[in-house]
């Protein structure tokens, strides 16, 4: 797609003599819209980078949580568990609203 494309459909006059970057006039206005535009797509860009690496990294810890045969219990610095694997549910012998109602420190 060409600038002048992309001009268009955000309803921007594009003639036939300003197809060239250089020659391309635009008001203020205008100017200010497409550089918001391109500041918008630049950090949408970025959140989707960072979004798809978040999924990444919690499908890992997922997968190593659930496969450990032994228990994995994740706390905060006041000693509350946040998450835990299944291997601990069985060890401790008790339920999911039991686990996270217990404090390391205690």
């Amino acid at each position: 797609m060409t600038f002048s494309r992309i001009l268009e459909l955000f309803h921007f006059s594009v003639t036939a003599e300003e197809e060239n970057w250089n020659s391309l006039k635009l008001d203020c206005e205008q100017a200010l819209f497409l550089l918001g535009l391109i500041i918008l797509r630049y950090h949408l860009n970025k959140y989707q980078r960072v979004e798809g690496k978040r999924r990444e990294s919690e499908a890992y810890k997922s997968a190593i949580l659930e496969s450990a045969s032994d228990s994995i219990i994740t706390t905060t610095s006041q000693g509350e568990i946040i998450s835990y694997n299944p291997v601990t549910l069985l060890m401790f012998a008790c339920s999911d609203k039991e686990i996270l109602e217990k404090n390391i420190n205690q």
